[in-house]
């Protein structure tokens, strides 16, 4: 609260004394580096983490760095990344570079849903092959 109306003094202050609207300031980005990066909607299960690594390890990651979308802070720079869920989706838009990126539904829906589960074997089944 005390940074609201510190915000609002300055912009006060600015507008009654300098005659200024608005000053745009860039915010400071931090800027992260991964190599394989999962990216989730949201914390996982004991479930859903036991399926994680079936599908990472199906792709043949060794390795990688697994973040929600809520504990990105900053642009992620990755050179691999598995994007699961619409929340992911919206977050990786904005703040992930990757050079490589399958989209997949969340984990909790590809865990009760053959179908989707099904479907995203097949897209990485021609990602490994392309």
């Amino acid at each position: 609260m005390q940074m609201r109306e510190l915000f609002k003094k300055q912009y006060t202050y600015l507008r009654e004394v300098l005659g200024v609207e608005a000053i745009v300031m860039p915010p400071l980005v931090n800027e992260l580096e991964y190599t394989n990066l999962v990216l989730l909607s949201a914390p996982l299960s004991a479930e859903e983490r036991g399926l994680l690594e079936k599908i990472t390890q199906a792709f043949g990651w060794s390795s990688y760095d697994a973040i929600t979308a809520d504990e990105l802070h900053g642009i992620a720079k990755a050179k691999q990344t598995f994007i699961f869920g619409d929340e992911a989706k919206r977050c990786a838009d904005k703040y992930v570079k990757t050079l490589d990126a399958i989209l997949a539904p969340s984990l909790a829906i590809l865990l009760h849903d053959a179908k989707a589960k099904k479907l995203l074997w097949q897209q990485m089944k021609q990602y490994m092959e392309a």
